[in-house]
């Protein structure tokens, strides 16, 4: 498990969130990552565990269809012992992510000598193992699955009375309107993405003229909303 998935499920297992409005809550924890001491701000929003709740529903619906058809596969084998029946269920088992073995059932199979239909004093010569089982949704781990999605972390080495929690955030959901901004750069109407340069000197220059122009867009963004707003 990664160190940011252990820090979202440490958070969600403690249960002590701060609230900063009706969407957002989050927890603290200081860590040290790449040699780095960093405050990272854990954050559950209820929005996110919304939409993890409706997706989760098509990836279990998905799963299961899989699932059904590996367990009809595995159901019309047979093994030479009963250990390497459950030995398969188990591997099966291990590649759910959202269901569960419900029922397990191991049937014995004589196998005799000769074709066709045995006589009653006809030798046995192997027994062979045959699997039944039947699933369900693991609901334990489908909602820990729900529970980490509704999670996202924000790390930084910049001290609480520099940068709170909720400023922090604030800069966060601000990133949306700068990548906005660069969308508008890269449109085909802009030609942008269109010019090749290879000078230092010009580079710059174009760098300096999309940064004006990204200006003037956010400006004219701005007054726009202002108007609308009134």
């Amino acid at each position: 498990m990664s160190l940011e998935k252990s820090s979202i499920s440490t958070a969600i297992t403690a249960n002590q969130w701060v609230n900063i409005d009706d969407n957002y809550q989050y927890v603290i924890e200081e860590v040290e990552h790449m040699g780095i001491k960093q405050r990272w701000m854990i954050i559950y929003s209820k929005a996110a565990n919304s939409r993890a709740q409706k997706s989760i529903v098509r990836q279990v619906e998905r799963a299961h269809t899989g699932i059904k058809k590996d367990l009809f596969h595995l159901q019309a084998q047979r093994f030479a012992c009963q250990t390497d029946a459950q030995r398969a269920l188990d591997k099966l088992a291990k590649k759910m992510k959202h269901h569960q073995i419900a029922t397990q059932q191991f049937i014995k199979h004589k196998v005799y000598e000769g074709k066709g239909r045995p006589k009653k004093d006809a030798p046995v010569k192997n027994i062979e193992w045959q699997i039944t089982a039947e699933i369900e949704e693991n609901e334990t781990a489908i909602k820990q699955i729900v529970e980490q999605k509704s999670c996202f972390v924000l790390a930084t080495n910049i001290d609480k009375k520099s940068l709170s929690p909720e400023d922090l955030l604030k800069h966060y959901k601000a990133q949306s309107e700068v990548e906005k901004g660069f969308r508008f750069l890269k449109d085909p109407l802009f030609f942008v993405s269109s010019l090749f340069i290879k000078k230092p000197s010009r580079i710059d220059a174009l760098l300096m003229v999309m940064t004006l122009s990204l200006l003037v867009y956010s400006i004219s963004q701005s007054g726009m909303s202002a108007n609308m707003t009134n």
